[in-house]
């Protein structure tokens, strides 16, 4: 996606309806920006300046397939550092300059500028959640689930512990198959069998007690 630049301004809001966990209008917008790297300063989690408050900004981006998009973020800063919800919403710009409704791209947790919390991403125009997952002090931890982007049926499900891959793998199949592989720190496990005690613990006390099974 060729990315044009970056418009931010202070936003009045139309009602409109959204594939939303949070109403637009309800996410208000006290501070605004020039100049900023969405991308960068989520992975930074800070902002260049010691205020607390709503962040929002405006990115525009054309792409070949879906046409000129205006995305809006909405990104929460205490003293500085993204601590909170950060929203992203898209809408689709016509012809006439005019825009459609606005659709929710994902939202995901900070605290103290670090990912800490729900992570969660949605397919464009259904509205269905294509991945969610929790993050632990900037690294994913817990259960990860990714979904068909048309359909919404659970495709994956992964397990991670500190950043790493780490317990039971499941994949399913539309015929109602599935294939399960086992990892232990981001090594996949070939054989339970040649497992230490261990190492087994370490399974079976992973997603509920389910991991081994």
């Amino acid at each position: 996606m060729f990315k044009y630049g970056i418009v931010i301004y202070f936003f009045v809001f139309l009602i409109i309806p959204l594939y939303s966990h949070a109403d637009i209008n309800d996410l208000g917008c006290q501070y605004a920006s020039d100049n900023v790297n969405v991308d960068e300063l989520q992975e930074s989690g800070v902002y260049h300046e010691n205020i607390t408050g709503m962040l929002c900004i405006d990115e525009y981006t054309e792409d070949e397939m879906l046409g000129k998009q205006q995305f809006r973020y909405f990104i929460p800063l205490k003293k500085g550092k993204i601590d909170g919800r950060v929203y992203s919403y898209y809408t689709f710009i016509r012809e006439d300059d005019t825009h459609d409704e606005w659709y929710i791209d994902y939202y995901y947790d900070y605290k103290e500028g670090v990912k800490h919390g729900k992570h969660v991403e949605y397919s464009i125009f259904e509205g269905e959640i294509r991945f969610e997952a929790n993050y632990k002090d900037g690294e994913l931890d817990g259960t990860a689930r990714e979904y068909d982007q048309d359909s919404g049926i659970l495709f994956s499900k992964m397990q991670f512990k500190n950043g790493k891959t780490h317990g039971k793998s499941v994949t399913y199949y539309g015929d109602g198959n599935k294939e399960v592989t086992y990892y232990i720190n981001d090594k996949k496990i070939e054989k339970l069998d040649d497992l230490d005690n261990n190492m087994l613990y370490e399974l079976y006390n992973i997603d509920n007690n389910t991991a081994g099974k």
